[in-house]
């Protein structure tokens, strides 16, 4: 059975690793934000095992007119169970809690070859391309919400 909800950020670094970062160890993933009060860490999992996660936290982005802009980061899905509507779960929850706390606009650094499933989901692309070590071409992304 498919479960998306709240899971320790803990719980969701081998799933970063594996699909985001190999070149870092799974300790290394711990994110600064992770254990800020506001912090939304999420999982999907299927039968007990994690195939998806996100994290979402208050981060202001300098071009940004939000006055209470959210970050999405680590938003991966494990590639037996990508296109199955998991990230866009994964997402809506990440809106969800943002919103919950007063947010009104949601940002993240996509990977190019993402930008299509980002636009999918309301997002717009704003500035130039740049080149991420170990990871390749991102470009900022952004959705009022």
């Amino acid at each position: 059975m498919l479960h998306v909800g709240s899971v320790p950020p803990a719980a969701t670094r081998a799933l970063r690793q594996r699909v985001l970062r190999p070149h870092q160890t799974a300790e290394e993933l711990a994110h600064p934000k992770e254990t800020l009060r506001e912090t939304g860490s999420f999982a999907a999992t299927l039968d007990g095992e994690i195939v998806g996660t996100a994290l979402v936290f208050p981060e202001v982005r300098g071009e940004s007119a939000a006055l209470r802009p959210w970050r999405l980061v680590a938003l991966a899905v494990d590639p037996a169970h990508r296109r199955s509507g998991l990230a866009t779960r994964l997402i809506e929850r990440c809106i969800d809690h943002a919103r919950g706390r007063g947010s009104d606009e949601l940002w993240c650094h996509a990977r190019t070859g993402a930008v299509r499933f980002y636009e999918s989901a309301g997002f717009s692309a704003t500035g130039a391309e740049w080149q991420e070590e170990h990871t390749g071409p991102h470009v900022l992304m952004w959705l009022p919400i």
